[in-house]
């Protein structure tokens, strides 16, 4: 019984000698690695605010410095190609700005529409003045919808053309900035007198080639705010159509004239029937014209269809007519060709 509590003691004293050296051992390998990721974690900060040095652009408030190129001056030895790839440009520019057929043809059919929507304006105009049916409405409404169109469509064209106008002049503009400086620089820095004098001839001949581009380009301006005035006028007219269309399907069912036996009705149809007989005739004549002022092609598609039924039906008449005189049995409605 002696020896017992001398043997717990000593296993105590073993265990507790065991405790204290894991303790020590955690200690000197804990403070290594918290060191490591305290360094690991500076390091990653360093790298990100490093990062971010590099990436961001240096500001001044809240905005941004925008770095702005300035025209640099070609050196000597790249004189020759570079007035080579200007003079090829310049004839480029040139045959694009001989090739306005397009808008040629669109001024010459502009000015017939312009006259004949200018006509069909105060016609309409007068006949929106009577309060028409909305069938009749309808039908104005269209024919006002595709004479917008072909204004848009004209207008649109314009505009893309003034557009590479435009984009071509600054072309120009930025190209005789570059030369002008190069013929300063190699002035100052004594080129050989032919370099100076290719470049002289340069600059002149985008001198040259600007002054028709701006001329084409006032006109194309010019015809296009007339087209767009068109186009205004088209869109007027359309909304006034609009209005008494509303208006007219608002009053439905609701007494907005005097009742159909009311004399004073047919002493106002008596006296307007001259002057309808009139614009019945004026549109019908516009129509006309219309149709016969169309372009040359459509004129030909119509007049060969004509002549290829008449062929068809010539041949089968022929046909009818020898099957009819050798005795041979053809159904009945072949005889409308005789």
């Amino acid at each position: 019984m002696s020896r017992l509590p001398t043997t717990v003691i000593q296993l105590y004293i073993h265990l507790t000698g065991r405790l204290i050296l894991l303790l020590l051992l955690f200690g000197l390998f804990a403070v290594p690695v918290t060191a490591s990721n305290q360094r690991e974690s500076e390091s990653t900060k360093n790298n990100s605010q490093t990062t971010e040095d590099k990436t961001t652009p240096p500001t001044i408030g809240s905005e941004n410095l925008s770095i702005t190129t300035a025209p640099v001056a070609i050196p000597a030895a790249d004189i020759a190609t570079k007035a080579t790839e200007v003079s090829s440009l310049l004839h480029t520019l040139t045959d694009n700005l001989k090739q306005s057929a397009e808008i040629d043809a669109i001024m010459q059919s502009f000015r017939v529409a312009e006259e004949q929507s200018d006509l069909d304006g105060q016609e309409t105009l007068t006949l929106l003045k009577g309060r028409p049916a909305l069938p009749t409405l309808q039908s104005e409404q269209r024919k006002w919808q595709q004479i917008q169109l072909n204004f848009s469509n004209w207008l649109s064209t314009l505009t893309n053309r003034s557009k590479d106008i435009q984009e071509s002049l600054t072309r120009l503009t930025e190209l005789k900035t570059t030369w002008s400086l190069t013929l300063a620089t190699g002035e100052e820095a004594n080129i050989p007198d032919t370099s100076l004098q290719q470049v002289n001839a340069t600059l002149t001949a985008m001198q040259e080639a600007e002054v028709p581009m701006e001329t084409e380009l006032a006109k194309v301006l010019d015809f296009q705010s007339l087209v767009g005035s068109a186009v205004a006028k088209s869109g007027t007219i359309l909304a006034r159509i609009t209005q008494i269309q509303e208006a007219s399907m608002s009053g439905t069912l609701v007494q907005d004239s005097l009742p159909i036996w009311d004399k004073e009705i047919w002493i106002g149809l008596a006296n307007a029937f001259p002057g309808n007989i009139d614009r019945a005739m004026s549109a019908y004549k516009s129509g006309f014209d219309n149709y016969f002022r169309a372009p040359l092609n459509r004129m030909l598609l119509n007049g060969g269809f004509f002549v290829l039924l008449a062929i068809l039906f010539l041949a089968i008449r022929n046909k009818v007519s020898v099957m009819s005189s050798e005795g041979q049995l053809f159904p009945p409605a072949t005889r409308v060709f005789d």
